[in-house]
């Protein structure tokens, strides 16, 4: 039901983190009457009941809330860097993390099986879960893990990401389709994995490029297999160099 519009309506961080989560709307952001009021989220669906809508990614809100009462511009500055330099294979030893809560996604979880299997033995750098979600391999938690640095690392996932080359995300919007085509980055990992100058292993919605840059990223796409997302990734890691990314865009097959 619709909330007082005088009763309090959460703190800026609360509000912007629940923003644009389909299906359901932030109380703060309803009115007596949709028909005036201004939709701000991601899920067109839910947006075609009122007056208007402001098409904004759960990835944006959550950069926003976790600077809701920061400075905004130092959380944007590296989003605007180029790819850092040299390779991070220089000074990044860990390979993959593997940074989502529950309900953990299956493709996902496969995903990071698939992982685990190709490169665990392969001196590539370690592959690490860091949320709840670590397919069928609960040892790949950092060793002292506990649920006290899993909640600083929610707080500043960056500041963890940077110890490694690639960042496994995947949005349960990517079979959303027309509903939410641009809900991207709910919770705000690939935003931060980007900020941290990691490289995303990302899936999401159809219109994702219309948010991210495809080519600081490596893409798999809803429409194609995990088989074939998880050859893109095994050929990105085995490729690497250590004058840039893939060997400063030499072929070298």
């Amino acid at each position: 039901p619709p909330v007082d519009p005088a009763g309090p309506a959460g703190t800026a961080g609360e509000l912007f983190e629940r923003a644009g989560r389909p299906p359901g709307i932030p109380a703060a952001l309803r009115c007596w009457d949709t028909q005036q009021a201004l939709y701000v989220g991601a899920d067109r669906t839910a947006g075609e009941a009122f007056a208007a809508m402001l098409e904004v990614p759960p990835g944006a809100l959550a950069v926003l809330g976790r600077e809701a009462h920061g400075d905004l511009a130092q959380r944007l500055a590296p989003l605007r860097e180029p790819p850092p330099a040299p390779h991070p294979s220089a000074h990044r030893r860990k390979l993959l993390a593997y940074f989502a809560d529950e309900p953990c996604l299956p493709e996902a979880e496969t995903f990071f099986d698939m992982a685990i299997a190709a490169f665990a033995a392969s001196g590539l750098g370690a592959l690490e879960a860091l949320g709840e979600c670590h397919g069928s391999h609960p040892e790949a938690q950092p060793s002292g893990w506990n649920a006290f640095r899993r909640k600083a690392a929610r707080e500043n996932p960056a500041s963890v990401l940077v110890n490694y080359r690639y960042v496994l995300v995947f949005d349960a919007s990517a079979d959303s389709i027309y509903q939410c085509p641009r809900h991207v980055g709910l919770g705000g990992i690939v935003m931060e994995a980007l900020a941290s100058g990691a490289v995303p292993v990302y899936r999401g919605p159809s219109a994702a490029n219309a948010v991210l840059n495809e080519s600081a990223m490596v893409l798999v796409e809803p429409t194609k297999s995990l088989r074939e997302g998880f050859e893109l990734f095994r050929d990105a890691a085995l490729c690497e160099g250590t004058a840039g990314w893939y060997d400063a865009g030499e072929d070298k097959s």
